[in-house]
């Protein structure tokens, strides 16, 4: 019987990203067996922190409440979505926490999983699978911390980020009004899940329906019908939120809570782990006593009057926090905690690698012919309305975790689009010789 080799069984790119990913989950583990001294400290039990927080609340009977680790009555600190999962998990799990952590780990892991998958098999596409197979290798390394040995929310927004990329590289294919209705359903569970999901669907949404010559009423219509079943998914929360914390709160209460903390407590705008020492999640200090003391809606509004005094009196300065976010998030490598990093060799590394998604998308966008490439396209509304909100409001290193996908597809189009140049350009001395 003629033995068929393995490459033809299993598909190349998945058995490629079950390995890359693999490999560095075990790296992970090893750490926690042998506490290696040049990886920074296991967190796989985290579990997102306030929403660990308000999910054990829920099975506690208490509903959705208790960002804080002690019991605060009512909250919206957070979007419902990934509390109701972690809560389901507990349930299913008779409460067993580690249980739950585990299996968090394990979808956390398969999501990386599908994300490899997907940068690899566009790789293969644009003929530069190497480079693929390179930059993703590069970027999960840069990001190991987050990714394998950190839990919250970052499986659930790379796996929305994920579906939105591939959902609108197909917009086009949209037809019928089932497809525009199942569009705002979709847009609806992202603003639930997160606020900032919910602006990047929305946006993006609204450039591709824009009303255009010909076609304006039926635009107008499909974003109509979007935009409808997007609020009715998205209604029951408000409501809820109005009714129990006499308020219409947009998802999660605080917004306004995170440009203070960025602009009134961070000395250059992007928080670090200072900062976030003084969280009222983090430590049992003066602002989890003033959260408690004052309750949720309260603490957030006193917030707004700092920030506007700040603003009016510092403009410069606030200015100044906007730009070093938008370094942040982009060119200028700003670890949260750099105690956890112990070799400068590590960082000047990282200094490297965090430009290389941002010169991929500037060298993709002055070398790709247009019109772009319909997955391209999608990858850059996306990275940029995402990280809009963060460089207004707040950033640090975790937020950008997510976009992993995509940064790595931004090098692998450059690897393409620089390919493709040099082959045109070798092509000009033959033809001009023959």
């Amino acid at each position: 019987m003629r033995r068929v080799p393995i490459w033809h069984v299993f598909d190349r790119d998945v058995l490629a990203a079950v390995l890359i990913v693999g490999l560095l989950a075990g790296i992970a583990a090893w750490n926690r067996v042998e506490r290696l001294e040049w990886l920074g400290p296991d967190q796989i039990d985290h579990l997102g922190a306030e929403y660990d927080s308000i999910a054990q609340a829920i099975r506690q009977g208490r509903g959705f409440a208790d960002p804080f680790r002690t019991e605060s009555g009512p909250t919206a600190w957070m979007p419902p979505v990934l509390p109701a999962i972690t809560a389901l998990l507990y349930w299913l799990t008779g409460d067993d926490r580690q249980q739950v952590v585990w299996i968090v780990y394990a979808l956390q892991l398969l999501v990386l999983t599908w994300t490899a998958w997907l940068v690899l098999r566009q790789a293969r596409a644009l003929g530069v699978w190497s480079v693929g197979v390179v930059a993703l290798v590069v970027l999960l390394v840069s990001n190991f911390h987050e990714l394998f040995q950190l839990t919250h929310d970052c499986w659930l927004v790379l796996l929305a980020i994920n579906g939105m990329w591939l959902g609108l590289a197909r917009f086009d294919r949209l037809s019928t009004w089932w497809h525009f209705a199942g569009w705002g359903a979709w847009g609806g569970v992202l603003a639930l899940v997160s606020p900032v999901l919910g602006f990047t669907w929305a946006v993006s949404t609204a450039v591709r329906l824009r009303p255009v010559a010909g076609a304006s009423m039926i635009r107008w219509k499909k974003l109509f019908i979007v935009a409808g079943v997007a609020g009715v998914v998205v209604s029951p929360w408000l409501v809820r939120n109005r009714l129990v914390l006499g308020a219409w709160v947009p998802i999660k209460s605080n917004g306004i809570y995170e440009v203070w903390q960025s602009l009134c407590t961070d000395d250059d705008g992007v928080l670090d782990g200072i900062t976030m020492s003084r969280h009222p999640w983090a430590s049992a200090g003066a602002q989890r006593r003033e959260y408690v003391k004052k309750g949720e809606m309260a603490f957030v509004r006193d917030r707004w009057e700092p920030v506007w005094e700040f603003m009016r009196e510092e403009p410069l300065r606030t200015a100044e926090k906007v730009l070093n976010r938008m370094a942040a998030a982009t060119v200028d490598y700003r670890p949260s905690y750099r105690l956890w990093i112990r070799s400068s060799w590590f960082i000047a590394v990282q200094e490297v690698v965090h430009v290389l998604p941002i010169a991929g998308l500037v060298v993709s966008l002055f070398l790709l012919d247009l019109p772009w490439d319909p997955r391209f396209r999608a990858a850059v509304a996306i990275y940029a309305t995402y990280l809009l909100p963060y460089v207004l409001i707040s950033y640090y290193e975790r937020y950008g975790v997510p976009l992993i996908g995509l940064k790595c597809v931004f090098v692998v189009f450059a690897a393409h689009a620089v390919e493709r140049k040099l082959s045109a350009t070798e092509q000009r001395p033959q033809q001009s010789s023959s």
